[in-house]
């Protein structure tokens, strides 16, 4: 989702509330990962010996259990490697999460001082003005 731009008025809500659906997004992703693998897991884990009346479809069916094991091992790889990615992206999304707080609040802290400011010299101007009229 697209991010706000920092100075909108009135939009850092919304800014935070679409880092916060990114990062929710990210949390649905790992969730779905993990739940992909225990329905891997207990597929395989379903696989019962075939009867031992063949010795050739036995040995068939032997040799397509060991393949869908390196396979189940290959996944479960894969997921644990996107679990750590998407862990890692969950944590970079709240680190820059806080930071665009602070920016923001550091940006408000800077408008409030310029307006303050502001009608500080305007106020200056306008004595100005009165003083330079009397004389």
């Amino acid at each position: 989702s697209p991010l706000v731009a920092f100075g909108s008025p009135g939009q850092g809500r919304n800014t935070l509330a679409n880092q916060r659906e990114v990062f929710e997004h990210l949390k649905q992703q790992f969730q779905d990962a993990r739940s992909s693998q225990k329905v891997i897991d207990s597929e395989v884990d379903a696989c019962v010996d075939p009867p031992t009346d063949d010795g050739s479809a036995v040995q068939s069916l032997e040799d397509e259990v060991r393949r869908l094991r390196r396979e189940g091992a290959t996944l479960k790889t894969r997921l644990m490697s996107a679990q750590e990615e998407a862990l890692e992206r969950a944590a970079e999304v709240d680190r820059l999460l806080g930071r665009v707080s602070t920016l923001q609040a550091e940006l408000e802290d800077a408008q409030l001082s310029r307006r303050g400011e502001l009608s500080d010299l305007r106020r200056q101007i306008q004595e100005n003005v009165g003083t330079l009229r009397q004389q």
